[in-house]
């Protein structure tokens, strides 16, 4: 499978949706409902914090349908970069 890999804007908020898809259904049911990924203003946040110069998402998409297959959530914080998320669907 050939992929490619996309710094994300927060202008692209159908890949956005795509991933708060994504991260609501990559984890249990039980453990879910305590994430910051069900708040219904998870998404807001995400493009809010897209706008800042501290913070990255990274999407790799299948080049064949350039389908959604992974992300990973960088935050930057002085000399230190924190990897918030990482998911691939397998």
């Amino acid at each position: 499978m050939e992929y490619t890999i996309e710094q994300l804007s927060h202008l692209e908020e159908n890949k956005i949706d795509l991933i708060c898809a994504l991260l609501n259904t990559s984890y249990d049911q039980i453990t879910s409902e305590y994430l910051i990924y069900r708040d219904k203003n998870f998404r807001n946040y995400l493009i809010n914090n897209l706008k800042n110069q501290h913070e990255y998402i990274y999407t790799v998409t299948n080049s064949g349908d350039n389908k959604l297959i992974g992300f990973a959530q960088i935050k930057q914080f002085d000399c230190t970069v924190f990897l918030n998320n990482i998911i691939v669907i397998k």
